[in-house]
């Protein structure tokens, strides 16, 4: 009868392919530099923001951050599991007026870093940016007019 090793030594290489390629993804993403959070913005008010889902209306919640240049308005689009308002952004320590946050934008989002006790350690929310507002009184880049 015949020899047939050739299928299963076939099989075996993928996997062992397979596994050096999963190895190596992991080994890249745990080689990501850490993520940055460079803006900076003054929490100046809270609300909520009505959705409606088919028939039903639930509310998420809603802050007003200030930056030196910019006015934000961010959703945190959580949704609510029992009643009518979804849970605040934060992780553990939610976020409050007067509180100063760091964050980062992409795309028409910002990400915030927050301390997270489901993964013992750091994670990040992500907050839909509504609407944004140049500053009237925001510093500009120009420089100052000369005195004749």
């Amino acid at each position: 009868m015949g020899n047939n090793r050739g299928p299963s030594l076939q099989k075996f290489g993928v996997l062992l392919l397979g596994g050096a390629l999963l190895l190596a993804s992991f080994t890249a993403h745990a080689q990501k530099p850490a993520k940055s959070y460079p803006e900076e913005g003054k929490v100046i008010g809270r609300g909520t923001t009505e959705h409606t889902m088919g028939v039903t209306n639930y509310f998420t919640q809603t802050y007003k951050v200030q930056t030196d240049k910019v006015v934000y308005v961010l959703d945190c689009g959580k949704k609510p599991f029992f009643g009518k308002t979804g849970a605040e952004c934060g992780g553990e320590k939610k976020i409050e007026v007067g509180d100063t946050i760091h964050f980062r934008i992409e795309k028409n989002s910002v990400y915030i870093p927050v301390k997270d006790p489901v993964v013992a350690g750091m994670s990040e929310e992500k907050l839909r940016i509504m609407s944004q507002e140049i500053r009237p009184d925001s510093p500009t880049e120009k420089p100052p007019a000369s005195q004749p």
